[in-house]
C-alpha cells in the first residue's frame, strides 16, 4: 500500500494520527492508495475535506471522516451538530455525502468507468462508487441510537469493527485500465491527458504511431504521486532522468499548495526561458481543474532565475525590491559563472537586509544553478526552509557527484552551514521522503535513451569513460545491475553489466512500431556519418521534407540540434534557407528569433543542445555529432545526452568527417549489447582526472582550454612546462599520478 500523509503532521485534530497508523497496520498487505485530506477537489476550506480517502482494487474508493469532538445532539433537521461545549458545527453527514457526489461526477465521465446508456458504474457491485463511513471517537455505541440519517458511522469502539466495514466494501476486481483511470480523475492529472485526434488505425506513419504512444491515460506513478501530493514540512531533493515528469511534479505541487494554503506566498523559479509559458499553463491548468478558479499570480510567482527589462526575474525581482541596479547579461560577460556572480554581488551588498518572503520556493533545473542561487533562496525563504530543488539528472555530467545542501546553502555567521546534509535524510513524520529519485523515463522510448546514456557517459569510448561509479546510482536511475551482484561501489578493471528493464520505460512507442507497423523499432534512433557538413546537411534537409510530406509530421514536432556552436548559424541559414524553398518553415530561437519562441506551429525548430534543455520534440535531428569525440572537456558527451533525450519518438543522429567514424563505432558497440552496458570500469587516475574536468563550471573549462591551447602551440612554453614540472618534485608527482603512470 502507498501512503500520501500530505500534511497530517499539522492536524488539530488528535485522533486523526491514531487512526492513520490504525489503517497503515490493517491496510499495509492491500494495493491501494491511502492518502491524507488527497484528493482536495479543489476545495479550499481543509474542514470539507474528509479526514482520508483510500482507493484499491479490491474494496474501490472508500471516505473515511474523523470527527474530533464529542457530539450530543443535532439541531435544525440534523443540519448543525452541537458539540459538547455547546459550539455547533455544520453537518460532516452532509459535507461527506457532497464530497463523495463530487467525486462520483467525475467518474462519470469516463467511459471507461460508466456506462452512460445504461446509467451504471462499470467497476462496482451497487453502483455506488464511493462508499463512506464517518467515525465519532468520543462518542459512546449508545449515543447515536436515534441517528439513522447517517450513512455509515463508527463510535469509540471502532478499532475492532473499522476493517470489518472496509472488507464490507468488496467489489468487483477493478482492472488496470480502469485503475488508471480512477487515479488521473482522483489526482486531477487527466488535465494533462493528450486531446484526443483522429488516428489511422492502421497507423500507416510514424505520426500515427508517436500519437498513439503519447495517448494513454496519463497518471502518475507511486513515486511521482508521493512528491506531487504532498507537502513537506522543511526543504526536499528530487532527482530524475530528463522525461521523468520533474516539471509537471513541480507544477502540481505548487499548484495544490497554492489551492490549499490560502495565507501561503509561493514561488517557481527555473532556467530555461522557453519554459516559461510551459509551466504557467501546467500550473493554471491544474489550479482550474481543482479549485474551478485561475491561480493567484500575485501569490504564486513564476519566474526565470535571472530577468531583465522584459520580463520579471527572480534576480531582477530582488535586486527592485532592495534598491539595487540588476547587472545584465553583456556585464557578466567575462565571467565564468554569471550566475554565481550576480547573486553573489546582490548578497555581498544586501545578506544582512534580506527578509524572507516565502512560505514554499519550488526550483526546476536545479542542476543549472550555482551555489550563490541557493543561498539567496535560503534568506527568502521562511522557516521551516519549504525549499524543494529539481535536479535533471545528467544535464550535466558533473550530477555524477551531486552538490550537498552544506556547499550549496552557504553558512552563517559563525560558519556553519545554513543546511546541514542531514536536513535531506530519511523522512518528514508519517513517511513524507526527504529526497526522492525519480527512476521511470516517460519522454523517451527506451533505446533512444540508452544511446543516451552510453555516449553521454562515454561507456564504449577510449578516452571520455565516466560510469557511474555504484549500485545505488544505477539502480535509481532505472537500471538494474547483472554483474558484479557483490559489489556497492565498482573499482578498477570491475566488468560492469547493466540492463534497463522495460518496466521503467514507459514510453511505448518501440512496442506500438514492431506490434502495428512496418517500421522498426530497430530503427527508432539511427546514425549516419558522412564526409562532408554539406552532404549532412543535405541528407537532413531531404528527411525533414519526407517525413512532413510522407510520415505527416507536423514542422513544429521536429527539432534539428546542432553540436557545433561556433558554425551553428550558418549550418542553420541553409537548412532554413533549402527548406524554405520548398515551403517549409523554420525558426532559429536566439538567432533570428526570441529565445523564448520554442515549437511555433508549421514550422521547425533549428537549436542548440543548450536552449533545447527542457523542451521535447516528436522527430529531433542532432547534427555535427562528432564534436563529441574530439572534445576533450567532456562537455560536448553532455550536449549529445541533451540532445538525444529531447526525442519521443524518432532520433536522427549525424556526424561528419573522420570523428565520425570512431563515433560510429562506439554506437555500434551501444546497438549491439542492447538493452545492457557491458564495460570494464576505467582506471583510478582515469576516473578522478574526468570528474575533476566536469566538476569546472562550462566557462571556466573554456578559459583554461585555452590557456593549455596556447602553451601546447608553442615549443618554448611547452619546454618551459616540463622543466618547471621536473624541478618540483610535488607537481611532478601529481602530474604522474594523474596520468597513471
Amino acid at each position: 500500500m502507498q501512503l500520501l500523509p500530505g500534511n497530517i503532521e499539522l492536524s488539530q485534530n488528535p485522533f486523526e494520527k491514531v487512526i492513520w497508523n490504525k489503517l497503515r497496520t490493517e491496510l499495509k498487505e492491500d494495493d491501494g492508495i491511502l492518502g491524507y485530506k488527497i484528493p482536495s477537489l479543489g476545495l479550499n476550506d481543509s474542514t470539507e475535506i474528509p479526514s482520508f480517502i483510500y482507493r484499491s482494487k479490491q474494496y474501490g474508493i472508500i471516505v473515511i471522516d474523523i470527527v474530533p469532538s464529542k457530539i450530543i445532539k443535532f439541531e435544525d433537521d440534523y443540519e448543525y451538530w452541537v458539540k459538547a461545549d455547546g459550539d455547533e458545527i455544520y453537518s460532516r453527514d452532509y459535507i461527506i455525502n457532497n464530497y463523495c457526489n463530487d467525486i462520483t461526477n467525475k467518474l462519470s465521465k469516463s467511459i471507461k468507468l460508466y456506462n452512460k446508456k445504461t446509467g451504471n458504474f462499470l467497476f462496482c457491485k451497487d453502483d455506488k462508487p464511493v462508499k463512506s463511513l464517518i467515525i465519532f471517537p468520543d462518542n459512546g455505541s449508545g449515543d447515536f441510537v436515534k441517528c439513522e440519517f447517517i450513512s455509515k458511522y463508527l463510535d469509540k469502539n471502532y478499532p475492532v469493527t473499522i476493517k470489518e466495514f472496509i472488507k464490507s466494501c468488496k467489489t468487483n476486481d477493478i482492472n488496470q485500465e480502469q485503475i488508471d483511470d480512477i487515479d488521473s480523475i482522483l489526482e486531477g492529472t487527466s488535465v494533462f491527458n493528450k486531446k484526443r485526434e483522429r488516428i489511422s488505425e492502421e497507423k500507416k506513419t510514424r505520426n500515427d504511431l508517436i500519437k498513439s504512444s503519447l495517448l494513454q491515460t496519463f497518471k502518475l506513478d507511486s513515486t511521482q504521486r508521493s512528491v506531487a501530493l504532498q507537502v513537506p514540512n522543511g526543504p526536499q531533493r528530487i532527482r530524475g532522468l530528463a522525461g521523468t515528469g520533474k516539471t509537471i511534479i513541480l507544477s502540481m505541487k505548487a499548484a495544490l499548495t497554492h489551492i490549499s494554503n490560502e495565507g501561503f506566498k509561493i514561488l517557481f523559479v527555473f532556467n530555461t526561458q522557453s519554459m516559461y509559458n510551459q509551466i504557467k499553463s501546467n500550473i493554471e491548468k491544474y489550479t482550474i481543474e481543482e479549485a474551478s478558479k485561475a491561480p493567484d499570480w500575485d501569490r504564486l510567482l513564476v519566474l526565470h532565475a535571472w530577468g531583465g527589462r522584459k520580463k520579471e526575474g527572480l534576480y531582477s525581482f530582488l535586486c527592485s525590491q532592495y534598491g539595487l541596479s540588476p547587472k545584465t547579461l553583456y556585464e557578466t560577460r567575462n565571467m565564468s559563472d554569471p550566475y554565481q556572480y550576480i547573486f553573489s554581488d546582490f548578497l555581498s551588498k544586501k545578506k544582512d537586509e534580506i527578509q524572507p518572503i516565502f512560505d514554499m520556493v519550488l526550483i526546476d533545473e536545479a542542476q543549472d544553478f550555482p551555489p550563490a542561487f541557493f543561498e539567496t533562496i535560503y534568506y527568502i525563504t521562511k522557516e521551516p526552509k519549504r525549499i524543494i530543488w529539481a535536479y535533471d539528472e545528467f544535464q550535466s555530467l558533473n550530477e555524477l557527484k551531486i552538490s550537498d545542501p552544506e556547499t550549496l546553502f552557504g553558512t552563517d555567521k559563525d560558519g556553519n552551514p545554513n543546511m546541514s546534509n542531514d536536513s535531506i535524510k530519511g523522512q518528514y513524520e508519517d513517511g513524507i521522503d526527504k529526497d526522492y529519485m525519480l527512476p521511470n523515463s516517460y519522454r523517451n522510448p527506451r533505446k533512444v535513451l540508452l544511446y543516451a546514456h552510453g555516449l553521454g557517459l562515454g561507456l564504449y569510448s577510449e578516452r571520455a569513460k565516466v560510469p557511474m561509479q555504484d549500485k545505488y546510482s544505477w539502480e535509481a536511475r532505472g537500471y538494474e545491475i547483472i554483474q558484479p551482484r557483490d559489489k556497492n561501489k565498482f573499482e578498477e578493471n570491475d566488468h560492469i553489466v547493466v540492463e534497463r528493464p522495460e518496466k521503467y520505460s514507459k514510453n511505448i512507442l518501440e512496442k506500438l512500431v514492431d506490434e502495428h507497423s512496418k517500421f522498426s523499432s530497430n530503427d527508432i534512433i539511427k546514425f549516419k556519418n558522412f564526409d562532408t557538413i554539406k552532404q549532412e546537411l543535405d541528407s537532413v534537409i531531404k528527411t525533414i521534407r519526407y517525413l512532413i510530406n510522407n510520415d505527416k509530421i507536423e514542422p513544429e514536432e521536429i527539432v534539428v540540434i546542432s553540436l557545433d556552436k561556433s558554425s551553428a548559424n550558418s549550418h542553420f541559414n541553409y537548412i532554413r534557407t533549402n527548406l524554405n524553398s520548398y515551403g517549409v518553415l523554420c525558426i532559429t530561437p536566439g538567432f533570428v528569433e526570441s529565445s523564448d519562441l520554442f515549437k511555433e506551429k508549421g514550422r521547425v525548430t533549428l537549436t542548440t543542445a543548450f536552449r533545447a534543455k527542457g523542451n521535447e520534440a516528436n522527430i529531433v535531428f542532432v547534427i555535427n555529432s562528432q564534436k563529441a569525440i574530439s572534445d576533450s572537456t567532456l562537455r560536448q558527451r553532455n550536449a549529445l545526452f541533451v540532445s538525444i533525450t529531447r526525442s519521443r519518438g524518432w532520433c536522427y543522429i549525424t556526424g561528419n568527417g573522420p570523428d565520425a567514424v570512431k563515433l560510429k563505432k562506439e554506437i555500434d558497440a551501444i546497438d549491439n549489447d542492447y538493452p545492457k552496458f557491458e564495460f570494464d570500469f576505467p582506471s583510478e587516475s582515469d576516473y578522478t582526472r574526468r570528474l575533476q574536468i566536469i566538476s569546472e563550471s562550462d566557462k571556466s573549462l573554456s578559459n583554461k582550454e585555452k590557456t593549455i591551447d596556447d602553451i601546447l602551440s608553442e615549443d618554448v612554453t611547452l619546454a618551459l612546462l616540463i622543466e618547471k614540472a621536473k624541478g618540483d618534485p610535488e607537481t611532478f608527482e601529481r602530474l604522474k599520478k594523474l596520468m597513471g603512470i
